[in-house]
């Protein structure tokens, strides 16, 4: 069973000396790094067991809200993958970018205000 974890990829340290926020998806031992809505922080930021940002971190609660989203969007196309019958991360990346990379500026924004107006 594939897992799907955000994560703050401390590996990796950005000019402004924050580290990027990251999808880490796991399956037969296999992983694979996904970036996710360019978002960054600092590791006193980052509340590490949930995958969230912490209160002192800047609009916490929307960008909370945009990874929840994140995350169950890749939720549910492992779920579409495995009732396929063969789950491959390659799959997973291909179905997880494609609607990223065909979506304009406006669209997402469009989205974003849409799930702050809900909230």
């Amino acid at each position: 069973m594939a897992k799907v974890k955000i994560i703050l990829y401390n590996h990796k340290t950005l000019s402004n000396e924050e580290h990027p926020v990251m999808m880490r998806v796991s399956h037969m031992k296999k992983r694979k790094l996904i970036s996710i809505g360019g978002y960054s922080c600092k590791t006193d930021q980052w509340e590490e067991g949930i995958g969230r940002f912490k209160k002192n971190y800047s609009r916490y609660k929307t960008r909370n809200k945009v990874l929840q989203q994140w995350e169950e969007k890749a939720d549910k196309i492992v779920e579409k993958l495995n009732n396929r019958g063969r789950f491959t991360i390659n799959q997973f990346v291909n179905e997880f970018t494609t609607d990223k990379k065909s979506k304009t500026v406006f669209k997402f924004y469009d989205e974003i205000i849409e799930v702050l107006n809900n909230t």
